[in-house]
């Protein structure tokens, strides 16, 4: 949701026949297949996947079995850019392997879109992924991988539940954080696809609390949260 409204705003995400679809669905999703390809690529030669993460020790995007991915995502890169000042990829793998990207992009915006875990994991188990750890500790794995290698002012957190109350406030607010230059009219017409009636999965923060989420999750959902400017349950839970 958050890459096609980004889309309609300006951001060029790639030819359209390299956006990829839900193979269950049919609905695109706004995945550039080639960098999809490639962070499956590194993951794999760091021994995982991206539904079994690696452990990343410091430094790896300097690894000598990484090198040779290095050209191809320079010409990845230049080919998005060449023709468009504002552009930008979404794939949930460059979580895991940012660091990569920053080596190459040291200028780049990386927006960080958090959910609920809970609805996460609810998702993640309805579309029967091959996970070999649990939903909880996968969405910790991405975060915390994310945000330790993006220091804040590289980084805009965004919260999905900020699209179904204020949509364009949000937007406006993700935009400026990247500088993207859109009017207020175009916001308004982006934001006419945001349809509460399409969200599968619903759940309060305070659900979280006694439900078996790992309390590292918790923590880390409530830091985001306050990141984001999302608001936090009442004081005192946790």
């Amino acid at each position: 949701m958050v890459a096609r409204l980004l889309r309609d705003c300006g951001l060029y995400l790639g030819p359209e026949e390299e956006l990829g679809f839900d193979v269950r669905t049919g609905e695109q999703h706004w995945e550039n297949i080639r960098f999809v390809a490639l962070n499956e690529k590194i993951l794999n030669r760091m021994g995982g996947s991206s539904h079994d993460p690696p452990k990343l020790p410091a430094g790896w995007e300097c690894k000598p079995e990484i090198q040779s991915l290095i050209l191809p995502a320079k010409k990845l890169i230049a080919m998005l850019g060449q023709d468009h000042q504002f552009w930008g990829w979404k794939d949930p793998r460059s979580s895991l392997t940012i660091s990569f990207w920053r080596a190459l992009i040291p200028e780049l915006r990386v927006i960080i879109c958090v959910r609920n875990p809970l609805e996460v994991s609810s998702s993640l188990n309805a579309r029967g992924d091959a996970i070999t750890v649990s939903a909880f500790h996968l969405w910790l794995a991405y975060y915390r991988e994310l945000l330790a290698a993006v220091p804040r002012q590289s980084r805009v957190v965004t919260h999905y539940e900020s699209y179904f109350q204020d949509p364009a406030g949000e937007l406006l607010k993700v935009a400026n954080a990247i500088n993207l230059k859109v009017s207020p009219g175009r916001i308004d017409e982006a934001c006419a696809c945001v349809d509460d009636n399409l969200r599968h999965y619903r759940a309060k923060t305070e659900e979280l609390a006694g439900t078996g989420v790992p309390a590292e999750v918790r923590d880390l959902y409530l830091d985001l949260c306050s990141e984001s400017g999302a608001d936090l349950p009442p004081s005192g839970w946790n």
